[in-house]
């Protein structure tokens, strides 16, 4: 990641380049003419601005239009780009590669507030990066897409370089933002505490009646090999991928959804061959009661699962909405401890059930999942509570709020 600035008198200037912007908005909405706002997105699955840009397209104050930037590796701007059409509506998301898929286009001139999905500058082009419109005095905001609950990216959030280019930076929980008011530069000059809007979109799905037990397996993509490996080692899949198929197997009368990160099946190829990968999905596909799932959507999923074997990050503060059990597959506290930060990530870890072993695995599904023996609900609820449900499910009302606060007072 970009290094941190020696000379804060930059971070300051773009906030100087901001205000300038700002009066600029002043004067057009006094010309009775729209602001303009895009919404850079990489993935749909990692879009933590969805909420706030349905509200947008409502809002006849805003000209919202979203765009599909490629990541590093241009792995699926393509496909994205199709998804956001289907899911938002043709004229409302422009596309940001040229036809030959290998040319992109800039966005100069076209936005006066982009919102940010993606915050790491240097796993986009230069074009469609945080600081390129900083730079040009462009209202940057970033709405997290996930918990920060990994030692590897806190520093990034939290006194790195981007986020202190950022306009606004919309923290997702009073833990979060009471790390960054000690150690950022700007502090609360663009720190705002308002809760996680992604979640919003969670709330009023409809119960549904169901005869089956639901069990989520998520999957990670930070697999690795030997204990030389840096970062964060969220991901068992290559320990328990056998034994995910015998599972379900074992539990015919309980549904198995597999739900894989976004980049994980691309970064599994780092250690099978297609076709080893093409032959385990056709195992799962081959089961009764066990699917693969990569909607973008996934609150659907949660609302009808009955609890969730986790391997990811994110989804370790997430499913705390749900108040359903976790089972948090564990490599143990010392490897705990190195992947989760220690204001919040490793809180929401301890509030799983930790499970180390297939045995252990087993007798999570027999106990709290199959009797309902689940003993750390009230804690669970009362951490939710206490540290992260804030407005929620109000969220995105309170962010839009504090932008058009922030804009025309």
């Amino acid at each position: 990641m970009h290094p941190q600035l020696t000379d804060p008198s930059v971070y300051f200037h773009y906030q100087s380049l901001y205000a300038k912007k700002i009066e600029e908005i002043k004067e057009r909405v006094a010309r009775g003419e729209k602001i303009r706002a895009g919404f850079f997105v990489v993935s749909l699955s990692m879009m933590g601005t969805k909420s706030i840009f349905i509200n947008l397209l409502k809002d006849e104050l805003f000209d919202a239009k979203l765009v599909v930037i490629p990541n590093y590796d241009n792995l699926f701007v393509e496909q994205e780009y199709i998804k956001a059409k289907q899911m938002f509506g043709d004229e409302n998301v422009l596309q940001s590669f040229q036809e030959d898929g290998k040319a992109f286009y800039t966005f100069d001139d076209m936005f006066d507030i982009i919102f940010f999905a993606y915050p790491y500058d240097d796993g986009v082009m230069e074009i469609h990066s945080i600081e390129y419109f900083a730079k040009q005095g462009v209202l940057t905001v970033y709405i997290p897409y996930g918990y920060i609950v990994s030692n590897f990216s806190k520093n990034i959030f939290i006194s790195g370089h981007v986020v202190s280019c950022l306009w606004k930076y919309y923290v997702e929980s009073k833990l979060m933002y009471e790390e960054y008011l000690k150690r950022s530069i700007l502090k609360e000059k663009n720190a705002v505490c308002l809760g996680y809007a992604k979640m919003d979109s969670y709330r009023n799905l409809p119960v549904i009646h169901k005869t089956n037990k639901k069990i989520i397996i998520s999957a990670h993509h930070t697999m690795y090999i030997g204990p030389s490996n840096k970062g964060i080692k969220f991901s068992n899949f290559l320990r328990y991928y056998d034994f995910y198929l015998r599972l379900a197997k074992m539990y015919p009368d309980i549904d198995f959804i597999f739900r894989p990160h976004p980049v994980f099946l691309e970064r599994l190829k780092f250690f099978w061959p297609q076709e080893m990968i093409d032959e385990y999905l056709a195992k799962i596909e081959a089961l009764p009661n066990m699917v693969l799932h990569t909607d973008p959507n996934y609150f659907d999923l949660f609302a009808i699962s009955d609890a969730m074997l986790n391997d990811c990050g994110s989804f370790t503060a997430e499913y705390l909405f749900t108040g359903k059990p976790m089972g948090l597959l564990s490599k143990g506290s010392d490897i705990d401890e190195e992947n989760y930060n220690e204001y919040f990530g490793i809180k929401c870890a301890n509030l799983h059930y930790k499970l180390h072993t297939e045995i252990e695995i087993i007798n999570f599904i027999e106990d709290v999942v199959i009797k309902e023996n689940d003993f750390m609900k009230e804690e669970r609820m009362k951490f939710f509570e206490n540290e992260m449900k804030g407005y929620w499910p109000h969220s995105t009302e309170k962010i839009v709020e504090d932008i058009k606060h922030s804009l025309l007072g």
